[in-house]
């Protein structure tokens, strides 16, 4: 595949999976990404050999682990599609290994993003209407996973010195921020905006960064106290899962067939997500104390590449 095409397709992809909804079945913004990045696997003979790092080792470790705990998982009927969730995961790992250039991926992301920022900013002009469980949301339906992934893309353009023009670079923080900006109580994903650029800021002047770390530490515990009653149900939840902790795990993917009986907060008919709000506490509950090591390994390694 010439670099043209590679460009090309990676733009695509990095588009779709930003913009992949269909309105007309359950899991409207979900189910589409997973089969857009299942598709974009497609590519992964054509994007050259790579190089096997320790990231790949104790990946792969982690999935064949994930595998193995099928053999005691107490709820076996879940851990397929989690498994299936998971190797594409996988697969996306070593797709992106492979590539030496990734900004056609996230100028494509960018696109994306930014047809979810004009239906936002109509949005909250009340211009259109349409189904959202929280508003504005774009092409996401929940506006925090929208905001999540605007967060996520924009930190690339801000913090990233790669080879892109000015104009460029500023068009796509332009459409992205209302993503992020116009939708309320965002926290975890401002945190994660703010937690980076302590990090760039730290690299230039670590006073600058110590007090901007105290200026972002009250800011968000204003936002804690504007809200705290998700910050209480993480806790509960944080805690039920700790405390039915097993040594080998209950098996991957069990945690949603599980959490209601473990747990003494559980909203009725609410949509268990796979960990409990935290892939360090969910790790240790359906993989146990290896698949923790292993899971903690591997971010190490990849936050050294």
């Amino acid at each position: 595949m010439t670099a043209n095409w590679r460009d090309r397709l990676l733009a695509l992809i990095g588009f779709a999976l930003m913009t992949a909804y269909l309105p007309l079945i359950a899991g409207a913004p979900v189910t589409p990404r997973w089969g857009v990045l299942a598709l974009a696997l497609v590519a992964l003979p054509f994007m050259g050999p790579g190089r096997i790092t320790w990231a790949h080792v104790l990946g792969g470790a982690f999935v064949a682990w994930a595998c193995a705990s099928m053999l005691w998982s107490a709820a076996p009927a879940d851990g397929p599609n989690w498994l299936l969730k998971l190797g594409i995961l996988a697969g996306v790992f070593l797709l992106g290994a492979r590539l030496a250039d990734l900004r056609p991926f996230w100028l494509g992301a960018a696109a994306g993003i930014g047809v979810s920022s004009a239906l936002v900013i109509l949005d909250s002009l009340h211009l259109i209407a349409y189904y959202q469980v929280s508003r504005p949301s774009g092409l996401f339906v929940n506006g925090l996973f929208l905001a999540e992934a605007a967060v996520l893309v924009l930190v690339y353009f801000l913090f990233q010195t790669d080879k892109l023009s000015a104009k460029m670079k500023w068009t796509a923080v332009v459409a992205i921020v209302p993503s992020l900006l116009l939708v309320p109580l965002a926290r975890g994903p401002m945190l994660a905006l703010f937690l980076v650029f302590m990090l760039w800021l730290w690299a230039r002047s670590r006073a600058w960064a110590a007090t901007a770390g105290l200026g972002i530490a009250g800011i968000m515990a204003l936002a804690v106290l504007r809200r705290p009653e998700t910050i209480d149900a993480r806790l509960s939840l944080w805690h039920d899962a700790i405390y039915a902790l097993v040594p080998l795990g209950h098996g991957w993917g069990s945690y949603t067939h599980l959490a209601p009986l473990i747990a003494d907060w559980f909203e009725a008919g609410r949509e268990l997500e796979h960990f409990p709000h935290s892939e360090l506490v969910g790790a240790a509950f359906e993989l146990g104390l290896p698949g923790l090591l292993l899971e903690r390994a591997q971010r190490l390694e990849r936050a050294l590449l």
